[in-house]
């Protein structure tokens, strides 16, 4: 059983829709969240930080698991895609700010 006023969770794909939830629902009551994005997050709490990192790279994944006691882990598997193909990649290439603005621009344009 995880103490958390002890104890570190990780989250990863923090800024997805399933992340950001358990990210707002556990961030009270814990000592501590780290975080783990391949966007960087914003309106951290003083108990949170964030790894910008993908998961797909072991190194990067094996350091943010220094000191955690339990991983959540709801990130997506991405990779690289053109923009013609951006509508059929995973939800979490979609979030990242580079990306939202031209998506919503179009999906206001189908919407017309």
């Amino acid at each position: 059983m995880i103490d958390p006023n002890k104890e570190t969770i990780l989250i990863t794909g923090a800024g997805g829709r399933i992340g950001i939830a358990l990210r707002y629902g556990l961030r009270s009551g814990r000592r501590h969240l780290r975080l783990t994005d391949v966007c960087p997050l914003e309106d951290l709490a003083d108990n949170e930080d964030c790894v910008v990192a993908d998961v797909s790279d072991r190194a990067a994944y094996e350091n943010m698991m220094e000191g955690v006691s339990a991983a959540v882990h709801v990130a997506g598997a991405g990779a690289n895609y053109s923009l013609e193909h951006l509508p059929h990649q995973c939800a979490r290439v979609a979030r990242c700010p580079r990306v939202r603005a031209p998506r919503r621009r179009e999906a206001d344009r189908l919407r017309q």
